[in-house]
C-alpha cells in the first residue's frame, strides 16, 4: 500500500478522534435546529449535562416560536447540577441562563429553560423582574408543548408549595406571548 495513503488515513483518523475528545471533554457545545433555523450558543458545563440540555432543546424545538424566544434572548446556557436548587437561575445583565438538566424530567427542565429565558427577556426589555410572570410562562409552555400529564401535575404540586412559601402563582402575564406580539 502507498505510504502517503496510509499517512493520510492515519491523519484523518487522528483528527476525528481529537474532535470527539474535544466534544466530550471540552467545556462547550452548541445546539442548532434546522427545523427552526435557530442556533443557541454555547452550552457550557460538563459533557453529560450539555448532552441532556440538547435533549431538552429538542423538546422545545417542537414549537419553533419557543426555540426562537430562547435564541433571541439568551446568549448561552450553562448546564449544571446545583444539587438543592434543582431548577435554574438567571444572572441579570448576562443573558446567560443556568439550568439543572436533571430536574425531575426532560419536560420539567425544558420548562426551566423557558422560565429563565423569560427573565432574560424581562432584563433585555428593562421590565421589572417577575417570578409570577415567568412561572406563568413556564406553566403555559408545559401545557402548549404537550408535556405528559405526570409532568404537568408535578409542576402544579411544586407550584402549590411555591405559592405558600413565596406568594407567586400561575396567574401572571405570559411573557412569551408578549414577545410573540412584538414579532
Amino acid at each position: 500500500m502507498n505510504i502517503k495513503l496510509i499517512l493520510i488515513v492515519v491523519l484523518i483518523f487522528a483528527s476525528l478522534i481529537s474532535g470527539l475528545v474535544l466534544f466530550a471533554f471540552g467545556s462547550n457545545s452548541s445546539f442548532y435546529s434546522q427545523k427552526c433555523n435557530s442556533k443557541i450558543m454555547p452550552i457550557t458545563g460538563e459533557f453529560i449535562y450539555r448532552e441532556q440540555i440538547v435533549k431538552e432543546l429538542q423538546i422545545i424545538e417542537n414549537n419553533c416560536d419557543y426555540l426562537n424566544f430562547i435564541s433571541e434572548n439568551v446568549v448561552g446556557i450553562y448546564a449544571e447540577n446545583p444539587g438543592l436548587m434543582n431548577a435554574g437561575e438567571y444572572h441579570g445583565g448576562s443573558f446567560k441562563i443556568y439550568v439543572d438538566p436533571y430536574a425531575a424530567s426532560e419536560y420539567i427542565s425544558a420548562g426551566i429553560i423557558i422560565h429563565e429565558t423569560c427573565h432574560a427577556y424581562q432584563d433585555k426589555k428593562n421590565m421589572s423582574y417577575s417570578e409570577e410572570d415567568c412561572t406563568t410562562t413556564e406553566y403555559n409552555f408545559l401545557k402548549n408543548i404537550g408535556a405528559p400529564k405526570k409532568d404537568i401535575e408535578l409542576f402544579e404540586s411544586r407550584n402549590k408549595s411555591h405559592i405558600a412559601l413565596l406568594g407567586y402563582t400561575t396567574n401572571g402575564n405570559d411573557v412569551f406571548e408578549m414577545w410573540k406580539l412584538e414579532k
